[in-house]
């Protein structure tokens, strides 16, 4: 990296650095005040942070963006479940024969944070740190299943009259609710002609999804039949994921609660 992006990098962190949970809103001007750098250099770097969603703009004010909201979400999460997936997303891949990963949210898209891929001849290529869209693909699907805010957000983005995933926002939900009811979910050929997936969602201590463990495979051999009988397993898989980061399931909470009487 050349000095000059290095210098620029700097002013950046400078400018992210100005907000804090007593001051969350700032101006141009009042950033500027706090940074000491030039009017005409403050305003180019917030105009390129709220680009890239690292800041967002609201009237003359400004706050920390999605992008950056989710960097902190994502590293949360992911201290703990990297330590853990591995073994998980070998089982998957193993049991499904196609390639597995961790996914979680970056603002309005996923990105995975662990791959294990298929050790098949024709296999899918996914790669650590890809990004791909939330409403397109089973791990997204996911996620908008179990979170409103991800689907309202992908709502939003795409617009209803957006083709593909989006168009018709009834079939959507009612796609939403199988997931929430089945706790898995399957989808064909939604970002690729050819390409199908799976993906179950995995919980915090909170409850919250975190994450999304999904497999991805060719459609002549991810089929809805081997998605019917690998699905319950996938689900189970991802639960025990879940119990070891904190989750306890509310039946399993409620009998404990009920023991102690």
């Amino acid at each position: 990296m050349s000095t000059d992006s290095v210098q620029v990098l700097a002013k950046m962190m400078r400018i992210l650095d100005c907000f804090t949970p007593d001051q969350p809103r700032l101006t141009v001007a009042e950033i500027k005040r706090v940074t000491d750098l030039p009017t005409t250099t403050t305003a180019r770097l917030v105009k390129t942070l709220v680009d890239h969603d690292l800041l967002r703009r609201a009237g003359d004010q400004y706050s920390i963006g999605l992008r950056s909201l989710s960097w902190t979400a994502a590293a949360t999460a992911g201290s703990e479940l990297l330590e853990a997936v591995g073994p998980v997303l070998t089982e998957l891949r193993d049991l499904s024969g196609e390639t597995s990963g961790a996914y979680v949210r970056r603002g309005n898209s996923r990105v995975a944070v662990a791959v294990e891929l298929s050790q098949r001849s024709v296999v899918y290529q996914a790669r650590v740190g890809q990004v791909m869209p939330m409403h397109a693909g089973a791990a997204g699907k996911v996620f908008m299943a179990f979170d409103d805010d991800v689907f309202r957000a992908a709502v939003a983005q795409e617009g209803p009259d957006a083709g593909g995933a989006l168009a018709e926002l009834g079939s959507l939900r009612a796609e939403l609710d199988d997931i929430r009811t089945q706790g898995w979910a399957y989808t064909q050929g939604e970002r690729e002609v050819g390409l199908n997936s799976m993906a179950v969602p995995v919980r915090d201590a909170s409850g919250l999804v975190i994450a999304t463990l999904a497999v991805g495979g060719p459609s002549f051999r991810l089929t809805p039949d081997v998605a019917e009988r690998i699905g319950p397993e996938m689900a189970l898989a991802a639960a025990r994921l879940s119990r070891r980061l904190g989750w306890r399931e509310p039946e399993l909470q409620e009998r404990r609660s009920l023991g102690a009487l």
